[in-house]
């Protein structure tokens, strides 16, 4: 376990929300500093004071809770950074770039497996890439059966950007 104290550790929740630079699941930041070896009690008890202290306030969306800094959060965030030892925003940084960048990641990857309604057995795999808010593919495959549909959906989710790549590639090649 990290050994830091909760006035530390309360800083570094605050310096993690501003490394997000969005919104985030209160179980996405206990998360990240669970993986930093960060006692998960202290992380409750830290997140509240940071409540009652109205440097963080929580807004829900589509019917999820989140979690952002208040102006006053990101001052404090700012002003107290250095209170946390270097090695400790260290390694919470890059769990932090870690976990964001798998999350991005798969809000940009939309696999769906639908019937076929004039076949028994048969589907379609819808999939789609995006990029921020702009769409880059969006493609409709047929499977004749559900398990190649699923075969389908999980190499795309596991590869999605080499398989753009190469649709890319192979439909703008000259020939």
């Amino acid at each position: 376990m990290v050994n830091i104290s909760n006035q530390q550790l309360k800083i570094l929740i605050l310096l993690t929300l501003k490394n997000t630079n969005c919104p985030v699941e209160i179980s996405l930041l206990k998360d990240i500093l669970g993986l930093g070896d960060i006692n998960y009690f202290n992380i409750n008890e830290c997140i509240a004071d940071a409540f009652k202290q109205n440097l963080i306030f929580e807004k829900e969306d589509d019917g999820l809770k989140y979690i952002e800094l208040t102006e006053n959060g990101k001052l404090v965030a700012q002003s107290s950074e250095k209170e946390v030892p270097l090695s400790v925003r260290k390694k919470i940084s890059a769990i932090t770039m870690t976990e964001m960048l798998k999350l991005r990641k798969n809000m940009a990857i939309n696999t769906f497996i639908e019937s076929v309604n004039f076949m028994p057995n048969a589907y379609y795999v819808n999939i789609s890439l995006k990029d921020d808010n702009l769409e880059l593919m969006n493609l409709k495959i047929f499977a004749p059966t559900k398990i190649q549909a699923e075969l389908i959906s999980k190499n795309f989710r596991d590869n999605s950007y080499s398989i753009y790549h190469s649709i890319i590639k192979n439909i703008t090649e000259l020939t």
